[in-house]
């Protein structure tokens, strides 16, 4: 069942020295954010269904601090947004449900390259290229460099 967490979201903003109180749930977003996470990804389900309502309710929060979340339409497209960690120095974090969840996100986890994976490996030969030729089509370059190999 979907609950508002618009409210309670507030203490998410709580600093050093002040007192948090709230549920569980409030405890872990909190923790995510403090942790200094750069994304967060998450299919609802038992027992962090309520994750995704907190973040989804803390938007504004997550705005200021830099921080994307994007609700994903199953366990391994959660999974799968963890492929930019793989490639770049961000720390993020995917939620889903229990072991059911897990066997559907090792979809995304085993040794093949996910789609989230292909798209960093391009951005980020597009980008090596623009920094070795500034003047050239660097991004045609790049993506030809991705695609060779």
């Amino acid at each position: 069942m979907e609950r508002s967490f618009r409210e309670e979201v507030k203490n998410l903003r709580l600093g050093a020295g002040e007192t948090f109180h709230g549920e569980g749930i409030l405890a872990v977003t909190k923790a995510l954010l403090q942790s200094g996470v750069s994304y967060i990804s998450g299919y609802p389900g038992a027992p962090v269904s309520h994750l995704v309502d907190v973040l989804t309710d803390a938007s504004d929060i997550l705005d200021e601090l830099g921080v994307h979340f994007e609700p994903a339409a199953n366990e391994a497209a959660a999974a799968a947004t963890l492929g930019a960690s793989i490639n770049y120095p961000i720390r993020g974090a995917a939620t889903w449900k229990s072991v059911v969840g897990t066997n559907v996100a090792s979809d995304a986890l085993n040794d093949e390259i996910t789609p989230a994976q292909a798209l960093a490996q391009a951005i980020r030969a597009a980008h090596e290229a623009a920094l070795s030729d500034p003047e050239g089509d660097s991004l045609a370059r790049g993506v030809a460099a991705w695609q060779a190999g």
